[in-house]
This record gives C-alpha cells, structure tokens and sequence, in this order.
C-alpha cells in the first residue's frame, strides 16, 4: 500500500490496520527544527511507530533531532509503550562523510533512505524480521 503525506510516498504493508498521520509541523507548531512526519499502525500483533525526516543531506543534527522528536511523541502520548519505534532520514545522497553518518544511524537506531521512490517501510519491517 502507497500513501502519500506531505509530498512524501509510503510504502506501508498490506492489511495494516489503526492507520494514524501525522505533518509533525502542524502537530508541534513550534520554532524548533523537527522530523516531517510521524506515521503509526499496527499490524498483526505489533504496534509500530515510524518518524521521518526528509532532509537534503544527512547531518549529525538530524540523527539527535530524531531522538529529540521520540521523547517528545512520548511525553505527549503518541508513542505508546508496546510500539516499535523506526527512525528514518529520508535523503538525496551523502557526500562527503559517509562512514560517519552510516555510523551515527547505526548509533542512533535510524534507517538511512535514498530518495528513489517511496519510502519502503514494508521493507525496513522485513529487514528487522518483524513481517
């Protein structure tokens, strides 16, 4: 299933169910800097939690802002205790420093796509043996 929300695309599992979107930047209304979207739903038994940050190229900044928006989406219960969390920094290439940022994802937890097509969250979920 391809959804689309704030000029990005999704590639979400079939048969998800408790599809919930959100455009972060409606949702903190804030001058702080903040990942795009926050996207969540479950499916089978789990309950996941997918926060994107749609940048140009990938910057340190981006991985803390990320666990930045994770404690935030917590204290204001949209982040529920049983979820699985994804982060994800959707980019248009690295350049210069890429052993650093593929360090710093590793680190941090957070999946690192290019912007070919949609953003394959099906795809992390297999990956992470979670389909």
């Amino acid at each position: 299933m391809i959804i689309n929300i704030k000029n990005l695309k999704l590639k979400l599992p079939d048969h998800v169910c408790e599809l919930k979107l959100l455009d972060l930047d409606e949702f903190f209304k804030s001058n702080r800097k903040h990942g795009d979207i926050f996207v969540s739903f479950k499916i089978n038994d789990l309950r996941i939690g997918v926060i994107v940050e749609d940048t140009g190229r990938p910057e340190p900044k981006d991985f803390e802002r990320l666990v930045s928006d994770v404690e935030e989406l917590r204290r204001r219960g949209m982040l529920k205790h049983d979820m699985i969390i994804i982060k994800i920094i959707h980019h248009r290439g690295i350049r210069k420093g890429k052993m650093l940022i593929q360090h710093l994802a590793k680190s941090f937890k957070v999946e690192l796509q290019e912007c070919e097509s949609a953003i394959d969250i099906e795809y992390i979920l297999r990956k992470r043996h979670l389909l």
